[in-house]
């Protein structure tokens, strides 16, 4: 068993039932970024059987190696264990031919700077894992809970940061509903359905309108435009548009 799974285990005897306990655990710098991750992912492991969590954890700290060779191993520095693990299962399930029943990609273009900034989060690499998390969140909640995470060990997100949470919570409702594509630029509002049809565009469409949008005129296919209310005034804000589309969204779902 190595140190880390050693710190888990004995982290989790401290405290027992009703008895309440603290574990103080101390360690010299400089730390290799190895160790950090390792501490870091015993930081995370909070809640009760995350073990599994630990475990897959290091699995993409120190590499997978070939799943189906000798040679054991290897880095998923490239893509990350998540995206990793998500790859072999489509490829099982093209293999196997079952459907993996998710909901399509939603494309989305929204006319502001949304990422997380270097400044704010250095570590290109726990940048990219929180970037993963945050695309594979599949409620407008595990943004949320990420996103608090977040501002807890950095600090308050800055403006791109919170332009990203509003739009992946948004892109999330948006898929609920049927949409495959949603666009806002300016005061203006595009959005198109799949394979769910025209009478779902239309449902969409009477909740944006009884919400003040204005919609442009002609008959409702696969596509549908609108204008948002006030447009003729100042113009809102990025994140307001954003919030206003999920909310009217929301109330569909």
């Amino acid at each position: 068993m190595c140190i880390r799974d050693r710190l888990y285990q004995v982290r989790g005897r401290v405290g027992r039932g009703a008895v309440r306990a603290y574990a103080y655990l101390f360690y010299k710098e400089p730390l290799t970024d190895v160790a950090r991750q390792r501490l870091e992912t015993i930081q995370e492991a909070t809640e009760l059987g995350s073990g599994y969590q630990v475990a897959m954890r290091d699995l993409e700290i120190r590499g997978a190696g070939e799943i189906l060779g000798a040679e054991q191993s290897g880095h998923l520095e490239s893509v990350g264990e998540e995206m990793f693990l998500e790859m072999v299962r489509e490829a099982m399930d093209e293999l196997s031919g079952e459907d993996s029943g998710e909901k399509p990609e939603v494309d989305m273009k929204v006319d502001v700077e949304a990422r997380l900034p270097a400044q704010y989060l250095p570590d290109e690499k726990l940048r990219l894992r929180f970037y993963r998390r945050l695309s594979s969140a599949s409620e407008p909640s595990d943004v949320d809970a990420i996103a608090a995470e977040l501002a807890d060990r950095f600090g308050p997100l800055p403006d791109q940061a919170r332009h990203l949470v509003a739009i992946l919570r948004l892109k999330i409702v948006a898929a609920a509903v049927g949409l495959v594509a949603l666009a806002i630029r300016g005061d203006d509002l595009n959005m198109a359905v799949g394979g769910v049809g025209a009478g779902t565009l239309a449902s969409i469409a009477a909740e944006f309108e009884s919400a003040g949008f204005v919609r442009e005129p002609g008959r409702i296919v696969e596509r549908v435009r609108f204008v948002f209310p006030g447009a003729a005034g100042a113009r809102m804000a990025g994140i307001s548009r954003v919030e206003m589309v999920e909310m009217v969204l929301g109330r569909l779902v």
